[in-house]
């Protein structure tokens, strides 16, 4: 927690070090070195505080409960991620050009002109990418 508010966070050791039953089943994971998405899913889920009045159904309240009726106002709701910081701990133990490169289109991974020439499938045209506040997409 920071300041009240969840951190998640998978550190390096969780993939290094991976804790192991008796039998050492669970391998070390090698840390892949080709381009990702790293998606994150923020849908609600009913556990997580107020719970919709009527699941899979329109929402409606019956004007009595003050809880409900807030719930059912606020559709559709939004939610915005301001920011995900991504990096890289250089440390001590090697130079930077044994590192893995970061972004769309590594020296080790040229992948630019792919994507250019196949863009069709890397755009939802239904959803389109947004410039937001910060300069992110």
């Amino acid at each position: 927690m920071l300041d009240g508010h969840p951190i998640f966070e998978i550190t390096a050791r969780a993939f290094t070090k991976v804790p192991q039953d008796a039998a050492h089943r669970n391998p070390e994971k090698v840390m892949i070195e080709e381009p990702m998405y790293v998606i994150f899913n923020v849908a609600l889920s009913t556990s997580w505080g107020a719970k919709p009045p009527n699941p899979g159904q329109p929402c409606r309240g019956d004007g009595k409960d003050p809880k409900v009726n807030a719930i059912c106002d606020s559709f559709p709701m939004y939610m915005k991620i301001d920011y995900i910081r991504l990096y890289q701990d250089l440390g001590d133990d090697l130079d930077s050009d044994n590192y893995m490169q970061v972004g769309c289109d590594p020296k080790s991974h040229p992948t630019r002109e792919w994507i250019l020439a196949h863009i069709e499938e890397y755009q939802d045209w239904d959803n389109p990418a947004l410039d937001v506040a910060g300069q992110a997409v």
